[in-house]
């Protein structure tokens, strides 16, 4: 009688659950959203600015040498220009792309987002500017506040990866036309949410200042957001991965 190896019934058993589970379950796979060149038409930029930073600006433009691969390539320089009239003020740069879209409708619901990019400060002092994930949504501009990270010198005067893993619905809160960020209001990951445009943020502030004009200056390169499915769906890498696990401890 012949025998099977424990890692060929582990697999047959996996590929048996599998196939049942995707006779009634949506069988999905994570998408990634990348850009490495930043086409100026690709993306906007929008700057939000609290009551405390009025007069504040923001810019970006595509730089054609210098990028984060051996130093050549295409990326983009953000500028945000902050204009102190107190304690706490502040200036967000909004970028989204037009293509960077994600229909909760008939693509599935979302367990997270995870975020990378590679990050470089243009300036020999500070911290940079903050960074990470926007999503609008139903006419709402949604930014990261958990796991967002700065880009301080000199550690970042060279390309450095930034990423974020793992980012819940609760972790994006609202930001209004007049900078308030409201964090009990987050975008829907569920399957009634609507379509998304996905992009990224550059976020600014005065520091202990209370006076004067600061001014940040940074790079982006090699963006990459990837969707992760929610509940209700099988995650092909995810059962992937887990196949090779299981043969590994076999």
């Amino acid at each position: 009688m012949n025998r099977l190896h424990p890692n060929t019934m582990a697999t047959r058993g996996l590929t048996a659950a599998l196939a049942l589970s995707a006779a009634t379950t949506p069988v999905l796979a994570e998408i990634s959203y990348t850009d490495g060149t930043f086409v100026a038409g690709d993306w906007t930029c929008v700057g939000i600015t609290n009551a405390l930073g009025t007069g504040s600006s923001v810019s970006s433009v595509q730089v054609l040498n210098g990028g984060a691969v051996d130093g050549i390539g295409e990326y983009l320089r953000v500028t945000n220009t902050v204009q102190v009239g107190g304690l706490g003020a502040s200036v967000f740069a909004i970028h989204l792309r037009a293509s960077f879209t994600y229909d909760l409708a008939t693509q599935g619901p979302i367990s997270h987002f995870n975020y990378r990019e590679y990050s470089l400060n243009l300036q020999t002092s500070g911290d940079g500017q903050r960074g990470g994930l926007v999503i609008q949504q139903s006419g709402m501009t949604y930014v990261q506040r958990v796991g967002t990270f700065n880009m301080p010198a000199p550690q970042y005067n060279t390309w450095s990866i930034s990423s974020s893993f793992g980012i819940m619905a609760s972790h994006m809160h609202r930001i209004t036309e007049d900078g308030t960020l409201l964090s009990n209001e987050n975008p829907d990951f569920s399957s009634s949410g609507g379509m998304m445009t996905l992009g990224f943020f550059r976020e600014s502030d005065g520091g202990t200042a209370t006076s004067g004009v600061q001014v940040f200056d940074c790079g982006i390169d090699s963006l990459c957001v990837t969707v992760v499915p929610g509940p209700g769906v099988i995650t092909l890498l995810g059962f992937g991965c887990l196949a090779v696990s299981r043969r590994r401890r076999a």
